[in-house]
């Protein structure tokens, strides 16, 4: 019996300025907050992938060119473009859509998590190569104020989240 609004517009900094100021209840994140007022969980962790067209079956993840996806907020490129690809020659960049068209069509290799492209491994629209040899993962954090009630709605909000997580 919850009914809430969500604002995907926000950077990381301005959500946890709206969440130290109240006019947020919690928030969803890549990337956990910096301020000690705020508390946060983990809730999902996502695998990143090479991915290619399928008539690049045998490519090596580091034999191609990558088509880099660029998210909305400048603060997450990091997020999705680690320091360790930072030797891979990037011959595009694009949203999400653009990127994977672009992968689709073979002008390059993608590296994005498993979960965005989930449907077009099973439908056989993208195979996924090699794993790069290091460890990334895209972690979403849930955010709130440490001083929600135990009782409010809000917090029964948080802890059915979390409960979900640990299910």
């Amino acid at each position: 019996n919850l009914s809430f609004n969500a604002d995907s517009s926000l950077s990381p900094n301005a959500m946890e300025e709206k969440l130290l100021k109240a006019e947020l209840d919690c928030a969803f994140s890549l990337v956990p907050p910096h301020s000690p007022k705020l508390a946060y969980e983990r809730i999902s962790q996502r695998k990143f992938l090479v991915l290619s067209h399928p008539g690049f079956a045998g490519l090596k993840w580091n034999e191609t060119a990558y088509i880099q996806f660029i998210p909305t907020i400048e603060a997450l490129r990091p997020l999705f473009w680690p320091r360790e690809m930072q030797s891979q020659r990037v011959c595009a960049e694009a949203d999400l859509e653009n990127a994977l068209s672009l992968c689709e069509r073979g002008r390059g290799a993608l590296y994005l998590p498993e979960s965005f492209v989930r449907h077009r491994l099973m439908s056989q629209r993208l195979i996924q190569c090699p794993h790069p040899p290091f460890e990334h993962d895209l972690s979403t954090y849930l955010i709130w104020r440490k001083d929600l009630a135990a009782s409010t709605l809000q917090s029964q909000f948080i802890q059915a989240i979390l409960a979900r997580r640990d299910s």
